[in-house]
Protein backbone atom coordinates (compact mmCIF):
# COMPACT_ATOMS: atom_id res chain seq x y z
CA UNK A 1 0.00 0.00 0.00
CA UNK A 2 1.53 3.51 -0.88
CA UNK A 3 1.47 6.17 1.73
CA UNK A 4 1.64 10.14 2.16
CA UNK A 5 2.42 12.40 4.90
CA UNK A 6 0.08 14.82 6.54
CA UNK A 7 1.92 17.67 8.68
CA UNK A 8 -0.75 19.51 11.00
CA UNK A 9 0.25 23.00 12.48
CA UNK A 10 1.20 22.86 16.37
CA UNK A 11 -1.15 25.88 16.81
CA UNK A 12 -4.50 27.23 15.54
CA UNK A 13 -5.95 30.69 15.49
CA UNK A 14 -8.76 31.48 17.69
CA UNK A 15 -11.98 33.36 16.03
CA UNK A 16 -11.25 36.03 17.81
CA UNK A 17 -7.85 36.61 17.32
CA UNK A 18 -7.64 39.72 14.69
CA UNK A 19 -3.62 39.28 14.27
CA UNK A 20 -1.87 36.16 12.88
CA UNK A 21 -0.56 33.97 15.22
CA UNK A 22 3.34 33.61 14.09
CA UNK A 23 5.59 30.90 14.50
CA UNK A 24 8.11 33.37 16.61
CA UNK A 25 5.40 34.23 19.26
CA UNK A 26 4.49 30.51 19.30
CA UNK A 27 8.27 29.54 20.06
CA UNK A 28 8.11 33.06 22.49
CA UNK A 29 5.37 31.73 24.64
CA UNK A 30 6.44 27.90 24.98
CA UNK A 31 10.02 29.12 26.01
CA UNK A 32 7.89 31.44 28.43
CA UNK A 33 5.73 28.41 30.15
CA UNK A 34 8.50 25.99 29.56
CA UNK A 35 10.90 28.53 32.03
CA UNK A 36 7.36 28.54 34.29
CA UNK A 37 7.31 24.94 34.87
CA UNK A 38 11.36 24.67 35.76
CA UNK A 39 11.50 24.00 39.34
CA UNK A 40 14.12 26.60 40.88
CA UNK A 41 15.99 26.11 44.15
CA UNK A 42 13.60 26.68 47.14
CA UNK A 43 15.73 27.13 50.34
CA UNK A 44 18.35 25.29 51.98
CA UNK A 45 16.83 22.50 51.37
CA UNK A 46 14.98 22.36 48.63
CA UNK A 47 17.00 20.81 46.11
CA UNK A 48 19.27 21.74 43.02
CA UNK A 49 17.61 23.77 40.50
CA UNK A 50 16.67 22.32 37.55
CA UNK A 51 18.00 23.12 33.95
CA UNK A 52 16.50 23.22 30.51
CA UNK A 53 18.45 21.13 28.33
CA UNK A 54 16.11 21.36 25.21
CA UNK A 55 12.98 22.60 24.01
CA UNK A 56 12.10 20.57 20.75
CA UNK A 57 8.92 20.37 18.10
CA UNK A 58 8.42 16.67 17.61
CA UNK A 59 5.89 14.90 15.75
CA UNK A 60 4.02 11.91 16.75
CA UNK A 61 2.95 9.55 14.49
CA UNK A 62 -1.12 8.53 13.50
CA UNK A 63 -1.87 6.57 10.67
CA UNK A 64 -4.93 7.09 8.93
CA UNK A 65 -5.92 3.92 6.66
CA UNK A 66 -8.63 4.72 3.89
CA UNK A 67 -11.56 2.38 4.69
CA UNK A 68 -14.68 3.56 1.81
CA UNK A 69 -15.03 7.22 2.35
CA UNK A 70 -13.80 7.32 5.73
CA UNK A 71 -10.23 6.07 7.52
CA UNK A 72 -9.65 4.22 10.60
CA UNK A 73 -6.69 5.84 12.79
CA UNK A 74 -3.97 4.09 14.47
CA UNK A 75 -1.69 5.20 17.38
CA UNK A 76 1.90 4.88 15.64
CA UNK A 77 3.49 4.60 19.29
CA UNK A 78 0.44 1.97 20.90
CA UNK A 79 0.14 4.39 23.62
CA UNK A 80 -3.40 3.94 22.54
CA UNK A 81 -4.79 0.31 21.94
CA UNK A 82 -8.36 -1.11 22.27
CA UNK A 83 -10.05 -4.22 22.40
CA UNK A 84 -12.82 -5.22 19.57
CA UNK A 85 -15.78 -7.46 21.53
CA UNK A 86 -16.38 -10.47 19.42
CA UNK A 87 -19.87 -13.10 19.79
CA UNK A 88 -19.72 -16.20 17.94
CA UNK A 89 -23.04 -16.63 16.60
CA UNK A 90 -24.45 -20.29 16.80
CA UNK A 91 -23.76 -22.81 13.53
CA UNK A 92 -25.77 -21.32 10.79
CA UNK A 93 -25.08 -24.02 8.31
CA UNK A 94 -25.61 -27.08 10.42
CA UNK A 95 -29.36 -25.18 11.41
CA UNK A 96 -30.19 -24.82 7.25
CA UNK A 97 -29.05 -27.85 6.31
CA UNK A 98 -31.25 -29.83 9.70
CA UNK A 99 -33.91 -28.36 7.84
CA UNK A 100 -33.43 -29.16 4.37
CA UNK A 101 -32.56 -32.71 5.73
CA UNK A 102 -36.37 -32.99 7.31
CA UNK A 103 -38.21 -30.64 4.57
CA UNK A 104 -40.12 -33.04 2.46
CA UNK A 105 -42.02 -34.42 5.73
CA UNK A 106 -44.21 -32.41 7.41
CA UNK A 107 -44.23 -34.01 10.86
CA UNK A 108 -40.47 -34.17 10.61
CA UNK A 109 -39.60 -30.11 9.75
CA UNK A 110 -41.92 -29.44 12.72
CA UNK A 111 -39.65 -31.52 15.17
CA UNK A 112 -37.22 -30.07 13.42
CA UNK A 113 -38.45 -26.30 14.56
CA UNK A 114 -38.54 -27.63 18.04
CA UNK A 115 -35.63 -28.98 18.03
CA UNK A 116 -34.23 -25.47 17.69
CA UNK A 117 -36.32 -23.53 19.55
CA UNK A 118 -33.17 -22.29 21.77
CA UNK A 119 -30.52 -22.48 18.76
CA UNK A 120 -30.73 -18.90 18.10
CA UNK A 121 -31.37 -17.75 22.00
CA UNK A 122 -27.78 -16.08 22.08
CA UNK A 123 -24.41 -16.44 21.06
CA UNK A 124 -22.18 -19.62 22.01
CA UNK A 125 -19.42 -17.34 23.19
CA UNK A 126 -17.82 -14.23 23.53
CA UNK A 127 -14.25 -12.87 22.72
CA UNK A 128 -12.07 -10.15 22.78
CA UNK A 129 -9.78 -9.79 20.16
CA UNK A 130 -6.82 -6.55 21.16
CA UNK A 131 -5.85 -4.75 18.84
CA UNK A 132 -3.16 -2.64 18.83
CA UNK A 133 -3.06 1.02 17.95
CA UNK A 134 -6.99 1.07 17.54
CA UNK A 135 -8.12 4.22 18.13
CA UNK A 136 -11.98 4.10 18.76
CA UNK A 137 -12.45 6.97 21.31
CA UNK A 138 -15.07 9.85 19.79
CA UNK A 139 -14.39 12.26 21.54
CA UNK A 140 -10.51 12.05 19.97
CA UNK A 141 -11.86 11.05 16.71
CA UNK A 142 -14.11 14.22 16.54
CA UNK A 143 -10.68 15.89 17.12
CA UNK A 144 -8.99 15.07 14.78
CA UNK A 145 -11.28 15.62 11.95
CA UNK A 146 -11.78 19.18 12.94
CA UNK A 147 -7.81 19.26 13.87
CA UNK A 148 -7.42 17.66 9.73
CA UNK A 149 -10.33 19.71 8.42
CA UNK A 150 -9.05 23.66 10.14
CA UNK A 151 -5.77 23.03 9.67
CA UNK A 152 -3.65 24.25 7.05
CA UNK A 153 -2.36 21.13 7.00
CA UNK A 154 0.54 20.19 4.15
CA UNK A 155 0.12 16.63 2.62
CA UNK A 156 3.37 15.28 0.68
CA UNK A 157 4.53 12.50 -0.65
CA UNK A 158 6.12 9.30 1.55
CA UNK A 159 9.59 10.44 1.34
CA UNK A 160 8.76 14.01 2.78
CA UNK A 161 8.12 14.10 6.02
CA UNK A 162 9.61 16.12 9.19
CA UNK A 163 13.10 15.02 10.43
CA UNK A 164 11.78 15.54 13.82
CA UNK A 165 8.80 12.98 13.34
CA UNK A 166 8.96 10.18 15.97
CA UNK A 167 9.72 6.98 14.32
CA UNK A 168 6.23 4.96 14.40
CA UNK A 169 6.30 2.08 16.78
CA UNK A 170 3.58 0.62 14.50
CA UNK A 171 5.11 0.41 11.25
CA UNK A 172 3.14 1.34 8.06
CA UNK A 173 3.53 -2.65 7.03
CA UNK A 174 2.00 -3.15 11.13
CA UNK A 175 -0.17 -0.16 10.52
CA UNK A 176 -2.32 -1.74 7.08
CA UNK A 177 -2.24 -5.34 8.64
CA UNK A 178 -4.18 -3.78 11.76
CA UNK A 179 -6.48 -2.42 9.46
CA UNK A 180 -6.89 -5.18 7.28
CA UNK A 181 -7.59 -7.41 10.88
CA UNK A 182 -10.44 -4.85 11.65
CA UNK A 183 -11.80 -4.61 7.97
CA UNK A 184 -11.86 -8.16 8.15
CA UNK A 185 -13.66 -8.29 11.30
CA UNK A 186 -16.13 -6.03 9.55
CA UNK A 187 -16.11 -8.35 6.55
CA UNK A 188 -16.70 -11.30 9.36
CA UNK A 189 -19.73 -9.72 10.90
CA UNK A 190 -21.42 -8.78 7.40
CA UNK A 191 -20.88 -11.99 6.34
CA UNK A 192 -22.19 -13.37 9.44
CA UNK A 193 -25.30 -11.02 9.00
CA UNK A 194 -25.67 -12.19 5.71
CA UNK A 195 -25.41 -15.74 7.20
CA UNK A 196 -28.23 -14.95 9.79
CA UNK A 197 -30.36 -13.37 7.22
CA UNK A 198 -30.29 -16.43 4.97
CA UNK A 199 -30.99 -18.96 8.39
CA UNK A 200 -34.41 -16.40 8.32
CA UNK A 201 -35.10 -16.47 5.04
CA UNK A 202 -34.42 -20.03 4.46
CA UNK A 203 -36.91 -21.19 7.31
CA UNK A 204 -39.26 -18.90 6.25
CA UNK A 205 -39.47 -19.81 2.72
CA UNK A 206 -39.87 -24.13 3.95
CA UNK A 207 -42.17 -22.96 6.58
CA UNK A 208 -43.94 -21.31 3.77
CA UNK A 209 -44.08 -24.11 1.38
CA UNK A 210 -45.27 -26.52 4.57
CA UNK A 211 -47.99 -24.06 5.25
CA UNK A 212 -49.18 -23.69 1.36
CA UNK A 213 -49.14 -27.46 1.52
CA UNK A 214 -50.85 -27.32 4.87
CA UNK A 215 -53.46 -24.45 3.38
CA UNK A 216 -53.95 -26.35 -0.06
CA UNK A 217 -54.87 -29.78 1.84
CA UNK A 218 -57.67 -27.83 4.06
CA UNK A 219 -58.93 -26.84 1.04
CA UNK A 220 -59.19 -30.22 -0.40
CA UNK A 221 -61.00 -30.97 3.09
CA UNK A 222 -63.53 -28.37 2.93
CA UNK A 223 -63.85 -29.46 -0.71
CA UNK A 224 -64.40 -33.44 0.22
CA UNK A 225 -66.56 -32.95 2.70
CA UNK A 226 -68.78 -30.45 1.00
CA UNK A 227 -69.51 -32.71 -1.39
CA UNK A 228 -70.50 -35.67 1.16
CA UNK A 229 -72.35 -33.19 3.28
CA UNK A 230 -74.40 -32.10 -0.13
CA UNK A 231 -75.34 -35.76 -0.98
CA UNK A 232 -76.19 -36.50 2.77
CA UNK A 233 -78.39 -33.51 2.94
CA UNK A 234 -80.46 -34.74 -0.25
CA UNK A 235 -80.55 -38.21 1.15
CA UNK A 236 -81.83 -36.80 4.47
CA UNK A 237 -84.32 -34.20 2.89
CA UNK A 238 -86.16 -36.99 1.22
CA UNK A 239 -85.77 -39.24 3.93
CA UNK A 240 -87.01 -36.49 6.55
CA UNK A 241 -89.91 -35.93 4.15
CA UNK A 242 -91.03 -39.35 4.06
CA UNK A 243 -90.93 -39.13 7.56
CA UNK A 244 -93.29 -36.43 7.98
CA UNK A 245 -95.67 -37.48 5.64
CA UNK A 246 -95.57 -41.20 7.91
CA UNK A 247 -96.26 -39.09 10.64
CA UNK A 248 -99.01 -37.12 9.13
CA UNK A 249 -100.63 -40.20 8.42
CA UNK A 250 -100.76 -41.96 11.49
CA UNK A 251 -101.69 -38.47 13.40
CA UNK A 252 -104.73 -38.72 10.76
CA UNK A 253 -105.71 -41.85 11.06
CA UNK A 254 -105.63 -41.45 14.75
CA UNK A 255 -107.83 -38.19 14.59
CA UNK A 256 -110.49 -39.64 12.57
CA UNK A 257 -110.77 -43.22 14.59
CA UNK A 258 -111.08 -40.71 17.75
CA UNK A 259 -113.34 -38.16 15.86
CA UNK A 260 -115.36 -41.11 14.63
CA UNK A 261 -115.68 -42.93 18.02
CA UNK A 262 -116.54 -40.06 19.87
CA UNK A 263 -119.04 -38.85 17.80
CA UNK A 264 -120.86 -41.78 18.40
CA UNK A 265 -120.37 -41.49 22.14
CA UNK A 266 -121.43 -37.69 21.80
CA UNK A 267 -124.40 -39.06 19.58
CA UNK A 268 -125.50 -41.42 22.61
CA UNK A 269 -125.15 -39.11 25.39
CA UNK A 270 -127.47 -36.26 23.71
CA UNK A 271 -129.86 -38.78 23.54
CA UNK A 272 -129.11 -39.72 27.04
CA UNK A 273 -129.22 -35.38 28.10
CA UNK A 274 -132.69 -34.99 25.92
CA UNK A 275 -134.02 -38.24 28.62
CA UNK A 276 -132.93 -36.32 31.05
CA UNK A 277 -134.24 -33.52 30.40
CA UNK A 278 -138.08 -35.07 30.12
CA UNK A 279 -137.10 -37.12 33.18
CA UNK A 280 -136.20 -33.99 34.68
CA UNK A 281 -139.26 -31.87 33.30
CA UNK A 282 -141.84 -35.33 34.58
CA UNK A 283 -140.28 -35.13 37.64
CA UNK A 284 -141.48 -31.46 37.75
CA UNK A 285 -145.02 -32.21 36.97
CA UNK A 286 -144.93 -34.87 39.19
CA UNK A 287 -144.01 -32.78 42.39
CA UNK A 288 -146.42 -30.47 41.43
CA UNK A 289 -149.68 -32.75 41.44
CA UNK A 290 -148.30 -34.54 44.83
CA UNK A 291 -148.43 -30.68 45.98
CA UNK A 292 -151.86 -30.52 44.56
CA UNK A 293 -153.21 -33.94 46.41
CA UNK A 294 -151.60 -33.08 49.36
CA UNK A 295 -153.66 -29.94 49.68
CA UNK A 296 -156.88 -31.40 49.25
CA UNK A 297 -155.52 -34.30 52.03
CA UNK A 298 -155.63 -36.91 49.28
CA UNK A 299 -153.15 -39.73 50.90
CA UNK A 300 -153.55 -42.12 48.45
CA UNK A 301 -153.17 -39.40 45.30
CA UNK A 302 -150.15 -37.96 47.74
CA UNK A 303 -148.78 -41.61 47.70
CA UNK A 304 -148.90 -42.55 44.11
CA UNK A 305 -147.31 -39.55 42.84
CA UNK A 306 -144.92 -39.46 45.41
CA UNK A 307 -144.13 -43.02 44.29
CA UNK A 308 -143.81 -42.27 40.72
CA UNK A 309 -141.79 -39.17 42.15
CA UNK A 310 -139.25 -42.03 43.56
CA UNK A 311 -139.25 -43.73 40.47
CA UNK A 312 -138.30 -40.76 38.39
CA UNK A 313 -135.64 -39.44 40.83
CA UNK A 314 -134.04 -43.31 39.69
CA UNK A 315 -134.14 -42.90 36.78
CA UNK A 316 -132.62 -39.55 36.40
CA UNK A 317 -129.67 -40.88 38.59
CA UNK A 318 -129.52 -44.11 36.07
CA UNK A 319 -129.24 -41.45 33.05
CA UNK A 320 -127.04 -39.03 34.94
CA UNK A 321 -124.85 -41.95 35.17
CA UNK A 322 -124.87 -43.02 31.89
CA UNK A 323 -124.28 -39.15 30.64
CA UNK A 324 -121.12 -39.37 33.47
CA UNK A 325 -119.93 -42.24 31.85
CA UNK A 326 -120.15 -40.97 28.31
CA UNK A 327 -118.59 -37.93 29.16
CA UNK A 328 -115.50 -39.23 30.64
CA UNK A 329 -115.14 -41.76 27.88
CA UNK A 330 -115.33 -39.33 25.31
CA UNK A 331 -112.66 -37.22 27.36
CA UNK A 332 -110.53 -40.57 27.73
CA UNK A 333 -110.28 -40.62 24.68
CA UNK A 334 -109.42 -37.26 23.45
CA UNK A 335 -106.79 -37.70 25.78
CA UNK A 336 -105.35 -40.76 24.32
CA UNK A 337 -105.51 -39.66 20.77
CA UNK A 338 -103.45 -36.44 22.16
CA UNK A 339 -101.14 -38.56 23.83
CA UNK A 340 -100.66 -40.75 20.96
CA UNK A 341 -100.32 -37.58 18.68
CA UNK A 342 -97.42 -36.03 21.12
CA UNK A 343 -95.69 -39.68 20.95
CA UNK A 344 -95.55 -39.89 17.18
CA UNK A 345 -94.53 -36.47 17.36
CA UNK A 346 -91.57 -37.03 19.61
CA UNK A 347 -90.87 -40.29 17.88
CA UNK A 348 -90.67 -38.99 14.49
CA UNK A 349 -88.89 -35.97 15.72
CA UNK A 350 -85.77 -38.29 17.02
CA UNK A 351 -86.10 -40.05 13.60
CA UNK A 352 -86.04 -36.75 12.14
CA UNK A 353 -83.00 -35.77 14.87
CA UNK A 354 -81.04 -38.53 13.59
CA UNK A 355 -81.46 -37.70 9.78
CA UNK A 356 -80.06 -34.22 10.72
CA UNK A 357 -77.19 -35.73 12.64
CA UNK A 358 -76.14 -37.55 9.74
CA UNK A 359 -74.86 -33.78 8.08
CA UNK A 360 -74.08 -32.16 11.17
CA UNK A 361 -71.70 -35.31 12.19
CA UNK A 362 -70.20 -34.56 8.90
CA UNK A 363 -69.59 -31.11 9.13
CA UNK A 364 -68.41 -31.83 12.78
CA UNK A 365 -66.03 -34.34 11.16
CA UNK A 366 -64.99 -31.19 8.40
CA UNK A 367 -64.33 -29.05 11.10
CA UNK A 368 -62.30 -31.03 13.63
CA UNK A 369 -59.80 -31.75 10.41
CA UNK A 370 -60.48 -28.36 9.41
CA UNK A 371 -59.12 -26.85 12.63
CA UNK A 372 -56.55 -29.57 13.31
CA UNK A 373 -54.71 -28.69 9.92
CA UNK A 374 -55.35 -24.97 11.29
CA UNK A 375 -53.31 -25.28 14.59
CA UNK A 376 -51.09 -26.96 12.78
CA UNK A 377 -50.43 -24.04 10.30
CA UNK A 378 -50.35 -21.64 13.34
CA UNK A 379 -48.04 -23.41 15.68
CA UNK A 380 -45.47 -23.47 12.29
CA UNK A 381 -45.47 -20.35 12.00
CA UNK A 382 -45.53 -20.00 15.65
CA UNK A 383 -42.36 -21.87 16.21
CA UNK A 384 -40.59 -20.56 12.79
CA UNK A 385 -41.56 -16.43 14.25
CA UNK A 386 -40.03 -17.57 17.61
CA UNK A 387 -36.92 -19.02 15.88
CA UNK A 388 -37.03 -15.59 13.30
CA UNK A 389 -37.47 -13.45 16.39
CA UNK A 390 -34.52 -15.05 18.01
CA UNK A 391 -32.31 -14.48 15.02
CA UNK A 392 -33.40 -11.25 14.52
CA UNK A 393 -32.10 -9.98 18.08
CA UNK A 394 -28.54 -11.77 16.71
CA UNK A 395 -28.70 -9.61 13.76
CA UNK A 396 -29.56 -6.74 15.57
CA UNK A 397 -26.18 -7.18 17.97
CA UNK A 398 -24.48 -7.76 15.06
CA UNK A 399 -25.00 -4.64 13.37
CA UNK A 400 -24.91 -2.84 16.34
CA UNK A 401 -21.06 -4.21 16.98
CA UNK A 402 -20.69 -3.41 13.60
CA UNK A 403 -21.85 0.08 13.92
CA UNK A 404 -19.21 0.63 16.43
CA UNK A 405 -16.68 -0.60 13.62
CA UNK A 406 -18.20 2.05 11.27
CA UNK A 407 -17.96 4.97 14.43
CA UNK A 408 -14.84 4.62 14.86
CA UNK A 409 -13.30 5.71 11.53
CA UNK A 410 -13.19 9.86 10.79
CA UNK A 411 -15.16 11.08 7.83
CA UNK A 412 -11.99 12.03 5.96
CA UNK A 413 -10.99 10.28 2.51
CA UNK A 414 -7.73 9.62 1.48
CA UNK A 415 -6.61 7.31 -1.31
CA UNK A 416 -3.21 6.07 0.16
CA UNK A 417 -2.43 4.94 3.89
CA UNK A 418 -1.20 8.39 5.46
CA UNK A 419 0.93 9.32 8.32
CA UNK A 420 -0.42 12.34 10.10
CA UNK A 421 2.34 14.54 11.88
CA UNK A 422 1.00 15.17 14.91
CA UNK A 423 3.17 18.35 16.59
CA UNK A 424 3.90 18.50 20.41
CA UNK A 425 6.88 20.27 22.42
CA UNK A 426 8.90 18.06 24.11
CA UNK A 427 10.47 19.52 26.82
CA UNK A 428 13.79 17.91 29.07
CA UNK A 429 15.12 19.20 32.49
CA UNK A 430 17.92 17.97 34.21
CA UNK A 431 18.94 18.61 37.58
CA UNK A 432 21.58 16.45 39.37
CA UNK A 433 21.50 13.86 36.43
CA UNK A 434 17.90 13.48 36.80
CA UNK A 435 15.88 14.35 33.95
CA UNK A 436 12.27 14.94 33.63
CA UNK A 437 9.96 15.25 30.75
CA UNK A 438 6.62 17.54 29.85
CA UNK A 439 5.16 17.17 26.87
CA UNK A 440 3.29 20.20 25.15
CA UNK A 441 0.16 19.33 23.21
CA UNK A 442 -1.30 20.82 19.57
CA UNK A 443 -2.67 24.93 20.69
CA UNK A 444 -5.22 27.54 20.23
CA UNK A 445 -3.99 30.55 20.14
CA UNK A 446 -6.42 33.22 21.56
CA UNK A 447 -7.20 37.05 21.31
CA UNK A 448 -6.61 38.90 23.97
CA UNK A 449 -9.25 40.66 23.52
CA UNK A 450 -12.36 39.87 26.19
CA UNK A 451 -9.74 38.41 28.65
CA UNK A 452 -9.68 40.76 32.16
CA UNK A 453 -6.43 38.78 32.80
CA UNK A 454 -2.92 39.93 30.87
CA UNK A 455 0.29 38.30 31.08
CA UNK A 456 2.10 40.43 33.95
CA UNK A 457 5.13 37.99 34.47
CA UNK A 458 7.07 35.55 31.87
CA UNK A 459 7.32 32.84 34.79
CA UNK A 460 3.09 33.02 35.28
CA UNK A 461 2.20 29.86 33.33
CA UNK A 462 -1.54 30.39 34.36
CA UNK A 463 -1.91 33.29 32.01
CA UNK A 464 0.02 32.03 28.97
CA UNK A 465 -2.34 28.79 29.16
CA UNK A 466 -4.77 31.17 28.94
CA UNK A 467 -3.13 32.49 25.65
CA UNK A 468 -2.46 28.49 24.49
CA UNK A 469 -5.89 26.69 25.01
CA UNK A 470 -5.17 22.93 24.41
CA UNK A 471 -6.79 21.98 21.11
CA UNK A 472 -8.02 18.37 22.22
CA UNK A 473 -8.38 16.80 25.67
CA UNK A 474 -8.78 13.68 24.05
CA UNK A 475 -5.27 14.04 22.23
CA UNK A 476 -3.12 16.08 25.68
CA UNK A 477 -4.58 12.06 27.20
CA UNK A 478 -3.20 10.44 24.87
CA UNK A 479 0.10 12.62 24.86
CA UNK A 480 0.24 12.67 28.88
CA UNK A 481 0.11 8.92 28.41
CA UNK A 482 2.63 8.89 26.45
CA UNK A 483 4.75 11.17 28.52
CA UNK A 484 4.14 8.47 31.48
CA UNK A 485 5.63 6.02 29.30
CA UNK A 486 9.03 7.47 29.14
CA UNK A 487 9.19 7.09 32.64
CA UNK A 488 8.94 2.53 32.35
CA UNK A 489 10.19 2.88 28.61
CA UNK A 490 14.11 3.34 28.34
CA UNK A 491 14.15 2.64 24.56
CA UNK A 492 11.66 5.48 23.68
CA UNK A 493 12.82 7.79 26.06
CA UNK A 494 16.48 6.57 24.54
CA UNK A 495 14.91 7.89 21.23
CA UNK A 496 13.31 10.71 22.27
CA UNK A 497 16.51 11.83 23.98
CA UNK A 498 18.28 11.74 20.97
CA UNK A 499 15.57 13.38 18.46
CA UNK A 500 15.37 16.32 21.24
CA UNK A 501 18.82 16.56 21.00
CA UNK A 502 19.08 16.94 17.50
CA UNK A 503 16.27 19.07 17.27
CA UNK A 504 16.62 21.24 20.25
CA UNK A 505 15.42 24.92 19.53
CA UNK A 506 17.76 26.05 22.12
CA UNK A 507 21.30 25.83 19.63
CA UNK A 508 19.25 26.84 16.70
CA UNK A 509 20.91 29.77 14.86
CA UNK A 510 18.00 31.62 14.82
CA UNK A 511 16.75 31.04 18.06
CA UNK A 512 17.78 34.17 20.18
CA UNK A 513 16.24 36.59 16.95
CA UNK A 514 12.62 34.14 16.88
CA UNK A 515 12.42 34.52 20.46
CA UNK A 516 12.92 38.14 21.08
CA UNK A 517 10.62 38.83 17.94
CA UNK A 518 8.03 36.75 19.64
CA UNK A 519 8.16 38.35 22.87
CA UNK A 520 7.96 41.99 21.22
CA UNK A 521 4.49 40.43 19.42
CA UNK A 522 3.26 38.96 22.57
CA UNK A 523 4.44 42.94 24.43
CA UNK A 524 2.15 44.50 21.30
CA UNK A 525 -0.88 42.68 22.03
CA UNK A 526 -0.87 43.01 25.75
CA UNK A 527 0.56 39.83 27.11
CA UNK A 528 3.20 40.98 28.61
CA UNK A 529 4.29 44.77 29.91
CA UNK A 530 7.50 46.44 28.70
CA UNK A 531 9.66 45.51 31.29
CA UNK A 532 8.78 42.02 31.39
CA UNK A 533 10.33 42.22 28.02
CA UNK A 534 12.86 43.66 28.76
CA UNK A 535 13.78 40.95 31.63
CA UNK A 536 13.13 38.22 28.90
CA UNK A 537 15.79 39.26 26.35
CA UNK A 538 17.91 40.16 29.06
CA UNK A 539 17.56 36.67 30.71
CA UNK A 540 18.24 35.01 26.81
CA UNK A 541 21.42 37.20 26.27
CA UNK A 542 23.13 35.88 29.54
CA UNK A 543 22.79 32.08 28.43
Amino acid sequence: MTGSNLVLPYAAEDSGRKTRFSEAMEVAALICITEAERKKKQGLLGGAAETLTFLSKLYYPLWAIPWEKNCLLIDGMGTVSDNILYFKPPDVEAFIEHLRRSATVQELYHSTLRSHRETFSGFTSQTEIPIEGFITEKELLSDMLAFIKNSPAKTTSSDLKPTSSIQPKIDKENAAKISEKVLGHYSKLQSEIKGLQFAIDTVSEETKTHVDKLRQELEQIREKYEDKISAVRTEVEKRKEELEKERDKKIEKITVTNKKEANVRLTERKKWERELLTLEQNKSEYEKRKALRKRKNDEIGEARWDARIRNVKNQISTVKGKIKALSEFINRSNKEAEKTTKNLHGTYRKLIDKENWKIIDLENLRDSEVEKKGKEIETLQRETLTITDKIERLIEQKRGRSSILKEATIPWKTENLTLIHVPFYLIQYAAEKKKRYRLRPPVVARGCEGFAMKIRSFVKKANINTLLKPRSKALEKILNSFEEKLKSDEGVKRKLDQLGTLHNLLTSADFKEKVKKGIEELEVEGWIKPEEKASIINTLSTN
